[in-house]
């Protein structure tokens, strides 16, 4: 179980993409978020143009008299101009901390502009 949540942790994309309608859910760790095969493997790189949208299908109707569905699905889109066979990347969060960024996704950036570090400091009582 605890690997499977750390799959979901640090693979997630957030429920509301660019664009998205759906009502934020949230859970112990914030946001419950969703898995999006395959997306997941698109590296971070700070100012990708790149944008992922949720988008919504027609109604369609359904095997059962009166039940229509509705289909959503993701949208990548690259706005920069990619040759064939060239690495695509996705912005993760240009003002996450490395911190953050290891927490959420695994992984941390050199050179981070963002990069910021918690420091919990103790009081002795009465000071």
């Amino acid at each position: 179980l605890r690997w499977a949540r750390g799959m979901l942790l640090s693979r997630r994309f957030p429920e509301v993409l660019q664009g998205g309608s759906k009502a934020v859910s949230h859970g112990v760790t914030g946001e419950v978020g969703m898995l999006v095969p395959v997306i997941d493997f698109i590296n971070h790189r700070r100012g990708s143009t790149a944008t992922l949208t949720l988008r919504t299908a027609p109604a369609r109707q359904g095997r059962e008299a009166g039940t229509d569905y509705h289909e959503e699905y993701v949208v990548f889109q690259n706005a920069a101009p990619t040759l064939s066979g060239e690495e695509i990347f996705y912005n993760y969060g240009s003002s996450k901390s490395n911190e953050e960024l290891l927490a959420m996704y695994g992984f941390a950036e050199p050179n981070n502009p963002a990069d910021a570090v918690a420091l919990l400091v103790a009081q002795k009582d009465g000071e």
